[in-house]
C-alpha cells in the first residue's frame, strides 16, 4: 500500500512538473535541472500532504492538533510499554514526524542549488508547509465540508525544519560547485 501511495506521489509530481516545463517553454524559458528537482520534490510533498482524498460522503472530520511537539509524548509511552526497535519503527506516531523531516529535506536540497540565501529557503519552506496545512484545515478550500486531514502545528515546525536541514546540508555539500 505504501509503495503504491509513494508511487502515486511520484507520478503526480512528474505530471505537474511536465506541465510546469511546458508552460515555461511556452514563455521561452527552459526549466533548469535544479529547478526541476525543486519542482519535483515540492509537488511530491504536496501530494503526500493532501492525499488520499476520502469519499466526501464518508470523510471523517479531523480536529486540528495545536499542541507544539505533541508527537514527543509517544516516545516515553512506547518505551514504558517495552516496545523494541521494531515497535518504534512501525509506530505511525513515531515515523510520521521523522518522515516529515526526511521528505522536506528533499525539498531543501535542490533549493540550495537555486539560492544561497537562508531567508529565501525559510520563506519558501514556510509558504509551502502553510499551503499544505491550510489546505487540510479548510477541507481543501471547501471541497469537503470540514477538514478531512489534521491541521498540525508539529507539521508546520517539522516541515520547515526539514527544508532548512536539507538546504543547509546540501549548501555545504555544493558550496563552490557550479549551479545546475
Amino acid at each position: 500500500m505504501t509503495i503504491f501511495f509513494l508511487g502515486g506521489a511520484v507520478v503526480y509530481a512528474a505530471a505537474a512538473l511536465a506541465v510546469l516545463a511546458v508552460v515555461l517553454r511556452a514563455f521561452g524559458r527552459p526549466l533548469r535541472l535544479a529547478e526541476a528537482a525543486l519542482g519535483l520534490t515540492t509537488f511530491f510533498v504536496i501530494f503526500l500532504g493532501l492525499h488520499p482524498f476520502p469519499d466526501p460522503a464518508n470523510a471523517p472530520c479531523r480536529e486540528p492538533l495545536l499542541l507544539p511537539f505533541g508527537f514527543l509524548e509517544h516516545y516515553p509511552r512506547l518505551w514504558s510499554e517495552g516496545a523494541g526497535l521494531v515497535g518504534f519503527l512501525t509506530s505511525k506516531a513515531i515515523m510520521a514526524p521523522i518522515m516529515n523531516v526526511v521528505f522536506f529535506m528533499g525539498v531543501g536540497a535542490p533549493l540550495a542549488l537555486i539560492t544561497s540565501e537562508r531567508r529565501h529557503a525559510l520563506i519558501f519552506a514556510a509558504c509551502l508547509t502553510a499551503f499544505i496545512e491550510i489546505s487540510q484545515a479548510t477541507g481543501l478550500y471547501g471541497i469537503y465540508a470540514y477538514p478531512y486531514r489534521h491541521f498540525e502545528i508539529d507539521d508546520l515546525l517539522l516541515n520547515v525544519f526539514g527544508v532548512w536541514l536539507g538546504f543547509t546540508l546540501a549548501g555545504r555539500f555544493f558550496r563552490g560547485r557550479k549551479a545546475l
